[in-house]
């Protein structure tokens, strides 16, 4: 650019004055994250994969403390802690696969609608009454009067 260009030059929204532009191989943010700076998940991961020092039965080994945390959260929930159990639940669906996929189990569509009726079979009486107590629920919501005492509102 010669000295007449920059006389053009408008200053504005996204166009700064030449003076006051990055120079070449300047940061913008010169006290931004230096270089090589960790972040949760790398010392997280790391953490993890730390080894200790166990002894399991008269026995010394060492072990990952993930594996540490793995195998008391499966102590836990077998020792009837209810959400332990949840958690390793969810930990095997997440991680391994639900049991239905593992199992081969596949059901279709007329063996979902059998296994529901013999659920209200059981429960109800089958699911079409299930479906008439709700018919006639719904009958006795249309029939009931607008004042249950039977009063006009007029005569309160």
């Amino acid at each position: 650019m010669s000295k007449d260009d920059d006389d053009d030059y408008e200053v504005g929204y996204g166009k700064p004055p030449k003076e006051h532009r990055f120079k070449p191989g300047q940061s913008g943010n010169e006290s931004g994250r230096p270089k090589g700076a960790r972040d949760l998940k790398t010392d997280l991961a790391e953490e993890l994969e730390e080894k200790v020092t166990v002894t399991e039965n008269g026995k010394r080994f060492q072990v990952t403390k993930r594996r540490l945390i793995i195998k008391g959260q499966v102590n836990k929930a077998a020792k009837g802690d209810t959400k332990a159990a949840e958690q390793t639940v969810r930990w095997h669906q997440m991680f391994v696969g639900s049991s239905a996929e593992d199992s081969g189990v596949r059901l279709s569509a007329a063996e979902d609608i059998k296994l529901i009726n013999d659920f209200y079979k059981r429960r109800h009486g089958g699911l079409n009454a299930a479906i008439n107590d709700a018919a006639r629920a719904t009958d006795d919501i249309d029939d009931a009067p607008a004042n249950p005492d039977g009063k006009d509102s007029d005569d309160i």
